[in-house]
């Protein structure tokens, strides 16, 4: 809605909890510290915070599987018999 050419937002601003900022009406952040304005940009924050710890999950997964791989290799070279055997069967 618009009165006298000038938005009704930018006369009534979202006034930020944090550092008391102005901000237009259907921000969901603050524009200055960036505080969650609403609740959606809470739901948003969560969930992308959820996303990230499951990332870092599954890295923590891979990199898991990675060391145990990696302890089997020098067991091998360690070991040659190990090698030949395994060189036999495959």
């Amino acid at each position: 809605m618009i009165k006298d050419k000038v938005p009704i937002d930018t006369l009534n601003p979202k006034i930020c909890p944090n550092c008391n900022d102005g901000n237009v009406q259907d921000a969901k952040f603050c524009a200055k510290c960036r505080m969650v304005l609403t609740y959606d940009a809470y739901n948003e924050t969560v969930e992308c915070q959820k996303e990230k710890e499951s990332e870092v999950e599954n890295l923590k997964d891979k990199m898991r599987l990675l060391e145990e791989s990696q302890k089997e290799i020098l067991q091998c070279l360690k070991h040659p018999e190990i090698l030949a055997q395994i060189a036999k069967e495959g």
